[in-house]
């Protein structure tokens, strides 16, 4: 993923940027800017959006999409060429730090893992009637982030969740078919995925998880 971060106006942008026509990979391209601006509230400027306020040519957004094939895109941040040290640090920053690390998590597959869907809400709870279960929850979604405000609902947050996999100490990227600590978990309240959102969790014993100090990580599909 390749991000240029510009002042200001308050815009993410992605290509293509050089003229008013989206990009074979516009889809891919616009899901991601959508959720990207899901965090700052930006508006897009972007190809056939109603943002799109005049070409721009150089862009190197265009140039890292067009010559390596790079997800690409753009910020336009704050208010101020200049901007003011103390609303860059209370707003420009917060607002727009949880948007850059949401890129580099979907970094590895952009073009697909940017479509969704997205995991909130992990939560891990004893059982209160057997103390030796835990329960893992989360909330699994293909619109939350994609349908934002003020812009039409996009293609991407139509597709229904497909499964839902828990991995423990172990990344969703890293695994290789082998690995044993891997749960596949079931919507709360119905035993099949038929909706774009769904509650999820499962019930482990603690016979399955060693003593220490472990990492869950939950990847929808």
């Amino acid at each position: 993923v390749y991000i240029d971060v510009h002042s200001s106006g308050g815009y993410t942008y992605y290509p293509w940027g050089h003229k008013n026509k989206v990009s074979p990979d516009d889809e891919s391209l616009q899901a991601l800017g959508r959720k990207i601006s899901s965090f700052n509230q930006y508006k897009l400027w972007a190809p056939n959006q109603p943002d799109f306020l005049y070409p721009a040519s150089g862009d190197t957004s265009d140039y890292m999409y067009a010559r390596f094939g790079v997800s690409s895109f753009g910020l336009e941040i704050g208010e101020d060429f200049y901007e003011s040290c103390k609303l860059f640090e209370e707003e420009i920053v917060p607002s727009n730090l949880p948007a850059l690390i949401y890129a580099a998590k979907v970094a590895k597959k952009p073009f697909t893992l940017g479509k969704g869907p997205d995991v909130f809400d992990l939560r891990v709870s004893r059982d209160s009637a057997a103390s030796e279960r835990i329960r893992v929850s989360a909330l699994a979604s293909d619109s939350r982030m994609v349908n934002i405000k003020n812009y039409p609902k996009f293609t991407t947050g139509k597709q229904h969740i497909k499964e839902v996999k828990l991995y423990l100490d172990v990344h969703p990227d890293n695994d290789d078919g082998s690995i044993s600590n891997v749960w596949i978990m079931n919507p709360t309240d119905r035993k099949k995925y038929n909706n774009v959102e769904e509650d999820i969790d499962i019930m482990l014993s603690t016979s399955e998880i060693p003593p220490g100090k472990h990492t869950f990580f939950v990847q929808a599909e």
